[in-house]
């Protein structure tokens, strides 16, 4: 099982960046992150539900 330590260290090696800001900003924030994606997904083909 996972102690708090263990994850404080798993989430150090990943590198991901702390983003204050407030709820509104962050809806924003994933609206321009899912418009991005969405458009790469589309050109290069992508199916996310097609078997490998």
């Amino acid at each position: 099982m996972h102690t708090i330590r263990r994850t404080l260290f798993l989430f150090a090696q990943l590198g991901p960046e702390s983003m204050p800001g407030t709820p509104n900003q962050f809806a924003s924030m994933v609206a321009r992150e899912r418009a991005r994606w969405s458009t790469l997904i589309k050109q290069a083909e992508i199916n996310p539900n097609e078997d490998q």
